[in-house]
């Protein structure tokens, strides 16, 4: 369902928690639990998922060439079509790098590039593990390396994909289609700065209910960003003016300054007050958007479905720590979604950053300090390449008793194995239950 209900078992105590001192024993954890657990379309899920597809791959990378140079990590070989770029790192001649790079965690090779100022590249092929990965380059090791022109091909960004359910801490109908969010991550060095650039593409709002989103970078302090701005690209209509002091968000407008979170100096980029104005390019109806459902509805007869284009703003920033720079990765990113519910503004976030609340203090707090909501259910997802989400109300993946159906089939084996099917999102059971 797209609309908020009063939850009789357990929710009732976290409304009273929320609106009153959010007082731990007003709210029966045990109860809710239970009710997620009943909800989730999936029984007997891994106790320790992470909900992962993508893991940090650590790399030790010797230079032993004096001078500047590029090093790339790719997903396959540089020469293929199909090979996207998962790293870019600026290095300097004669030292050792320990890089992370972030990948799907279904790959089992990585190409390493090393880039000169003349564009020859020498390229290497690695093992994917997650224990460390070492390798040199050097007149040594020279008879590894595979040499080329950088120019013979074009670097394509590995692109990841942003699945929301906006009812969080309710259960949801699990279409993970609330607001579809593709991102990818530029870097480049001008004039002697190093720039990272955010994309962020709206796919899709499936949703009836007013949603914002932010985005936070972790560890990520103004000392280590040049200046305390950033710049913002694309077709505008980022935020509908009138909300005012009702913005979920703190500042809107052409204000182009960095948040600060809540008890942290981590930046947020406020990306749009209203999923709808934004993806719909300004619509509006009685001086509100349209709360239309956005390339979620394929039934033709369904007049809530609207097909719009895809909008894509790109946040661009200059960063001071070559760190940083080299390591910073779709891990780095911590995207949520704003939803009111309860007088109150809760956020949505991936599962590794399920319980942080960055915006406001809503949810109902423990007196250690942890959330009662750390259960081990997601309400969002983040999938390597251009995910196909299911169409409207249709779950992910469902495996309930005897039921099993969803979207996508291997879903539920994967919830249930965190080790089994981990490329399930490559595989829906067929056209029609994906939005094309």
């Amino acid at each position: 369902m797209k609309t908020k209900t009063f939850l009789i078992v357990g929710l009732v105590a976290v409304i009273v928690a929320v609106t009153s001192c959010k007082e731990a024993n007003l709210f029966d954890e045990d109860n809710y639990n239970e009710f997620v657990t009943n909800a989730f379309p999936v029984q007997n899920i891994d106790p320790l998922h992470e909900w992962s597809t993508i893991y940090q791959y650590p790399f030790r990378v010797g230079i032993g060439y004096e001078g500047t140079y590029t090093l790339k990590f790719y997903s396959g070989n540089p020469e293929n079509i199909s090979t996207r770029l998962l790293n870019t790192c600026n290095v300097e001649g004669n030292q050792n790098y320990d890089i992370k790079v972030a990948a799907p965690s279904v790959i089992d090779k990585i190409y390493v590039s090393l880039v000169d100022d003349k564009g020859q590249r020498r390229v290497r092929e690695t093992n994917a593990t997650i224990s460390l990965n070492e390798l040199v380059f050097s007149e040594a090791t020279s008879a590894d390396d595979v040499l080329s022109n950088e120019s013979a091909s074009t670097d394509i960004p590995q692109t990841y994909t942003f699945c929301f359910e906006e009812n969080f801490p309710q259960p949801g109908d699990y279409d993970f289609n609330d607001v579809v969010m593709g991102v990818n991550i530029g870097k480049s060095i001008e004039n002697g700065t190093r720039y990272i650039s955010i994309g962020v593409k709206v796919r899709a709002v499936g949703s009836g209910s007013r949603l914002a989103a932010a985005m936070r970078l972790p560890g990520v302090s103004a000392k280590e960003v040049i200046g305390t701005t950033y710049e913002r690209f694309g077709p505008g209509n980022y935020f509908f003016p009138q909300y005012g002091d009702q913005d979920m968000l703190p500042k809107f407008g052409d204000s182009n300054e960095f948040l600060t979170m809540r008890n942290s100096t981590d930046l947020v980029i406020p990306v749009f007050n209203d999923a709808h104005y934004f993806i719909s390019g300004g619509a509006t109806t009685a001086a509100l958007p349209e709360r239309n459902y956005y390339n979620t509805v394929t039934d033709e007869e369904d007049l809530r479905g609207v097909a719009v284009s895809a909008k894509t703003q790109t946040f661009k920033f200059a960063v001071n720590d070559a760190t940083l720079f080299n390591n910073f990765s779709v891990s780095d990113i911590d995207l949520f979604i704003l939803e009111e519910y309860n007088a109150g503004v809760f956020e949505v976030h991936t599962m590794a950053f399920k319980t942080v609340e960055v915006i406001n203090e809503w949810a109902a707090i423990k007196s250690d300090g942890t959330s009662p909501y750390g259960t081990n259910y997601p309400w969002a997802l983040l999938i390597p390449g251009e995910f196909k989400y299911p169409i409207e109300g249709l779950s992910i993946g469902k495996a309930k008793g005897n039921v099993i159906g969803g979207a996508y089939l291997g879903f539920s084996s994967w919830a249930q194995n965190r080790t089994s099917n981990r490329d399930w999102y490559n595989k829906p059971q067929d056209s029609e239950v994906v939005y094309p």
